[in-house]
């Protein structure tokens, strides 16, 4: 995929992480203008919270997937993480999809908040418990980002493939 959004051979991590960054930017705006579509553009931020989590959960936990063309490989990459033929799925639309959403949501309440600093607290207080849930079963299971075997991301790009 990388070739097809850079003009000359790609030799450098950041150029790869850059090329996906962009083909996943159009995805999320393309899913969420879908959704505003669907909703009249009645668009309820925690719904589509509700649904990044659920995509997010069903994908970290799937056995990795891996297609006989190194070009479908490439495709399927763009929204879940493949194995095979060293091909590098740098964000998977799947499971980056919660950070735009988290991000919509909390503008969404940003705009309509009267004291931002209590916001702020609040936010602080709930994400801080998240993490610290998180980062423990992370540990506990070594599933997900803290998984010690399986998949074929490269060493300096595994940190790319957050989930839940």
């Amino acid at each position: 995929m990388t070739k097809l959004f850079s003009s000359t051979d790609v030799n450098n991590v950041r150029q790869i992480e850059w090329d996906y960054a962009k083909v996943f930017a159009i995805f999320a705006m393309i899913f969420v203008h879908f959704l505003a579509f669907c909703t009249f553009s009645k668009i309820d931020y925690i719904q589509i919270l509700l649904i990044a989590i659920l995509m997010s959960l069903i994908v970290s936990y799937h056995p990795d997937i891996t297609l006989q063309n190194m070009y479908l490989n490439q495709l399927l990459g763009n929204f879940i993480e493949t194995v095979g033929q060293n091909i590098v799925s740098c964000f998977p639309f799947l499971n980056w999809f919660i950070i735009p959403a988290a991000g919509m949501l909390f503008g969404n309440d940003l705009k309509r908040c009267n004291d931002k600093d209590e916001l702020y607290k609040l936010i602080l207080r709930y994400t801080s418990i998240t993490a610290v849930i998180l980062l423990i079963l992370g540990f506990i299971t070594r599933e997900g980002m803290f998984a010690i075997t399986g998949g074929t991301v490269p060493e300096k790009l595994s940190y790319l493939h957050l989930s839940m």
